[in-house]
């Protein structure tokens, strides 16, 4: 079977996976050949005419019992698997309406999978404390660029360590300590790496900032978008893990406004591996952002996967 069409079918065949399920009198089980059977019919992954004949036989209003979520996500793992493709490949959710089975988008050029982290770089750069707030003035006034480099402000104790009056691109770079950026800046193919109770960046005056393909590894809270300027934040092809070991309630991208400013921030096809919806501010009832100042909508403008959620 050519493994790339089966990819591309896996996502239409999820949804009827779940109507199979829930169907009293409808038994469902995974051959040794990677064919999902349903009552005696078997439906090949990577047949599409298969899949869309028998996607016609299923109603469309079905509800999911939580009961059987867990062997829902067996049987969907062990497609996957059936067709060569790692667990790790895909993020797996089920709720009470229904489940979504989506693809991680991946870093560079491998397309899937979790990322491995990347290789130590070569060279260094630190964000210097030349000033009590954290902030380093070796750039001031330049736009830079920085490919294939270590940005670390680890050894910087101020409250806001970033490059003062620079705006910059990043490519497959490795940031690790907390990033205050003080310009607008783009992030592709970068790693974000940060422990304890501190976020990967803040936007702080950075009015325009985009991440694509980049991988935030924190201990529960990655991005603060917050500052002193309007903001516009894009975050495309995106993975955020969460390590764990944070008290306070924190989605991946933390919102806040302290400033009477305006934020716009645009999400496509992220994932996010833990985190929590946080409990101050309005209820987003998602990990994925946080409004922690109740702004209202003529302040905060939010899409995700091209819908206006907020």
């Amino acid at each position: 079977m050519q493994k790339k069409k089966g990819i591309s079918l896996i996502v239409l065949v999820i949804t009827i996976i779940v109507m199979i399920i829930l169907a009293a009198a409808v038994v469902i089980s995974i051959s040794n050949t990677g064919v999902i059977e349903r009552a005696g019919q078997a439906v090949d992954l990577t047949d599409e005419k298969q899949v869309q004949d028998l996607a016609a036989l299923i109603w469309a209003d079905a509800y999911l019992d939580p009961d059987k979520k867990e062997d829902i996500v067996n049987v969907v793992k062990e497609a996957l698997e059936k067709e060569g493709i790692t667990e790790n490949e895909w993020n797996i959710k089920v709720s009470n309406t229904g489940i979504e089975v989506s693809k991680w988008p991946g870093v560079g050029s491998t397309g899937v999978g979790n990322p491995p982290k990347k290789t130590q770089k070569s060279t260094v750069i630190k964000v210097n404390k030349q000033h009590s707030d954290g902030c380093d003035y070796t750039y001031q006034g330049k736009t830079m660029t920085f490919e294939n480099v270590e940005i670390n402000s680890t050894e910087n104790t101020g409250m806001y360590p970033g490059f003062v009056g620079m705006n910059a691109t990043f490519t497959d770079c490795v940031i690790n300590g907390t990033l205050a950026l003080y310009g607008d800046c783009t992030f592709v193919d970068c790693e974000f790496n940060i422990s304890g109770d501190k976020y990967n960046l803040w936007t702080w005056n950075g009015s325009n900032v985009t991440f694509q393909n980049c991988t935030f590894n924190s201990d529960g809270k990655a991005i603060l978008v917050y500052g002193a300027k309007n903001t516009t934040v894009t975050v495309k092809n995106c993975l955020f893990n969460d390590n764990g070991g944070l008290t306070d309630l924190k989605a991946a991208i933390e919102i806040g406004n302290d400033y009477n400013v305006s934020y716009n921030l645009t999400v496509n096809n992220t994932v996010v591996n833990g985190y929590e919806i946080n409990n101050k501010g309005i209820n987003t009832g998602t990990t994925l952002w946080a409004n922690k100042n109740s702004m209202g909508t003529d302040k905060l403008n939010v899409v995700v996967d091209g819908v206006e959620v907020y």
